[in-house]
């Protein structure tokens, strides 16, 4: 008896509700994250084109150049057409990023890329101007000096399948 007027309670039958659509959540976000790890990576075009050359300054990927004005602008240039071409490969990044540092000894509180401008810059207000999107819920920090830059765009090749050099380069005169 007392279970069924619990049951008729609509207090007790909206918070059963409220407590199943948070499960369902987390059922969704769980199965999304489970696709993105397993999705292959989608075939890039590597067909060079022939009639690119690679600005003077700025940078050539897959045979098509792009201006730049500095590094910074090429940089943040690169990570967007990367997340273009693969979606998933903001977060295959900070991945590949996280176990890089944790390799070399050099943990850091720093994000270099990340959803927010404060988890890029944690405690320090005055450089999230140095954020910039490069994916929806992805930002890119660009506080960095030019041979981290270049040390980032040689690891975001590595996780892309990208060859640098060859698929992307790079050039700043």
């Amino acid at each position: 008896m007392y279970a069924t007027q619990q049951q008729e309670n609509p207090d007790y039958i909206l918070g059963t509700i409220n407590a199943l659509r948070a499960q369902v959540q987390q059922i969704n976000t769980t199965i999304a994250t489970l696709e993105e790890s397993i999705q292959a990576k989608p075939d890039v075009d590597r067909t060079p084109k022939m009639d690119a050359a690679v600005p003077s300054q700025g940078y050539e990927l897959l045979g098509q150049a792009f201006p730049a004005k500095d590094l910074t602008e090429a940089f943040v240039s690169i990570f967007k057409n990367f997340a273009e071409l693969e979606p998933t490969f903001p977060a295959r990044f900070k991945k590949a990023l996280t176990a890089d540092l944790a390799k070399a000894r050099k943990p850091s509180k720093r994000g270099y890329i990340a959803a927010t401008p404060q988890d890029l810059y944690p405690g320090n207000p005055r450089l999230w101007k140095f954020a910039h999107e490069i994916a929806p819920g992805w930002m890119l920090g660009t506080n960095e000096s030019s041979e981290k830059k270049l040390r980032f765009i040689r690891l975001a090749c590595k996780v892309i399948g990208l060859r640098w050099g060859k698929e992307l380069k790079v050039s700043f005169r």
